[in-house]
């Protein structure tokens, strides 16, 4: 799945995804920035496939514009995925 987000303040972010997994292993999800692509990271199982939780996939420096990434889950019908955050890291 591509996605784009616009961000108007430049710095770094927390991007985490709001998923559900009912399996242990529940897979990997990988971040594909285009230029770069992040190591996998494992979904953590939440107990049921309708119990979502955020969990944190990566910290990235953005810039100010649009940027374009693909998200890659290893095992895609054991997860679910309801929204992806970003949140500015200040500090």
């Amino acid at each position: 799945m591509t996605y784009e987000v616009d961000i108007t303040t430049p710095g770094l972010y927390a991007v985490s995804g709001r998923v559900s997994s009912h399996v242990e292993p529940a897979g990997t999800v990988t971040l594909d920035w285009g230029s770069t692509r992040e190591e996998p990271v494992a979904i953590k199982n939440t107990t049921h496939n309708r119990n979502f939780e955020r969990q944190e996939w990566d910290q990235r420096y953005l810039e100010r514009g649009t940027h374009r990434f693909t998200v890659h889950f290893t095992a895609q019908d054991y997860v679910s995925l309801d929204y992806i955050q970003f949140d500015r890291v200040i500090g």
